[in-house]
């Protein structure tokens, strides 16, 4: 089957995303027989760690500090006809392999209602009060499954509109945002809401 778990590493002046994203590919072979791992990245990486690299050849994030704005392109991006998208910071600690029996089910499966590391559901953080506020759904990005489909397509599309149209999707359909940039949630949210 082809499948494999994709996540952008683009370095800011902060974070090492590729150091962070060796570290995510090892805890995931560590764990898992089906490990196949891409990072979608904006430049040439030594991939020992990964199976893929795909190189972004437009950066939507290139002025940016915090760089999300390359996040739809993760559908037209991953290797994978079945891609679980993850985030760099991240680390697998157990085996996973049973999740790809429950997710060929589906075209698309977001995280929801997710827990902290007490293993209690995150109910109220000022970031997420923006949700509460327009009544979005309570997703988060992180952990994203996909398969290669025409209604995840229009997912991905949306999402594109969201992001290269955000001051004004900011200002005419959101309650009380500020965000200069668009996060991926905040996107992800909308676009399942529409």
């Amino acid at each position: 089957m082809d499948r494999g778990f994709v996540w952008f590493a683009q370095n800011n002046s902060t974070t090492d995303y590729i150091e962070l994203s060796r570290l995510l590919a090892s805890s995931i072979k560590k764990y898992n027989k089906h490990n196949q791992v891409c990072i979608i990245t904006d430049k040439a990486v030594e991939h020992k760690e990964f199976d893929k690299v795909v190189i972004l050849k437009n950066d939507y994030s290139k002025e940016q500090e915090w760089k999300m704005n390359n996040e739809w392109q993760v559908f037209n991006l991953t290797p994978f006809k079945h891609t679980i998208k993850l985030e760099a910071d991240m680390l697998f600690t157990t085996k996973t392999d049973w999740w790809w029996n429950y997710l060929y089910q589906y075209d698309m499966i977001f995280s929801y209602h997710c827990r902290c590391y007490k293993d209690t559901t995150i109910t109220r953080t000022p970031y997420r009060r923006l949700f509460e506020r327009n009544n979005l759904p309570d997703v988060y990005n992180g952990l994203t499954y996909f398969r290669k489909s025409r209604s995840v397509q229009l997912f991905y599309n949306l999402c594109k509109d969201i992001i290269l149209n955000w001051p004004a999707i900011r200002n005419k359909f959101l309650i009380n945002c500020h965000d200069e940039q668009p996060t991926t949630d905040i996107v992800y949210a909308l676009a399942l809401k529409i």
